[in-house]
């Protein structure tokens, strides 16, 4: 199984990644985990070194990176760009599943769910475990 984990840090993500790891672990598949923001910034770094290190406890083998954000004249609100973004890199990696936190960091109260997974669960394209 091709399991595609986007994190932003935020605690669902982290937990999300938890999960991601653990199917990729049972079904001895593949593990894409992305970030998808300013791949220079150094808060991007820690974040991609901390899945490392996740991934590396579990010894579990992962493409770990950061891409940046499309650009796009659009008025789409920023997370449902980032949904999008998701979902052409899931097409564009054939991947079989994607686990995903149920808000990031936006500030969005914890009971709405992000605007990025709604984009995702919306295309009905892939199988998404949506952890909170």
């Amino acid at each position: 199984m091709h399991v595609l984990v986007p994190i932003d840090g935020s605690e669902p993500s982290v937990r999300a990644l938890s999960l991601g790891i653990g199917l990729a672990d049972r079904s001895e598949g593949q593990l894409d985990v992305v970030h998808i923001g300013d791949p220079e910034a150094a808060a991007t770094e820690q974040l991609l070194d901390s899945a490392r290190e996740q991934c590396e406890e579990q010894g579990v083998e992962a493409t770990i990176e950061a891409l940046p954000e499309a650009e796009d004249d659009s008025r789409l609100h920023y997370a449902t760009k980032i949904g999008g973004q998701i979902l052409e890199l899931a097409d564009e990696r054939d991947v079989d599943h994607i686990v995903m936190g149920s808000h990031g960091r936006s500030g969005i109260d914890e009971y709405v769910l992000g605007s990025a997974t709604e984009t995702i669960l919306d295309a009905q394209t892939y199988p998404v475990t949506v952890v909170p």
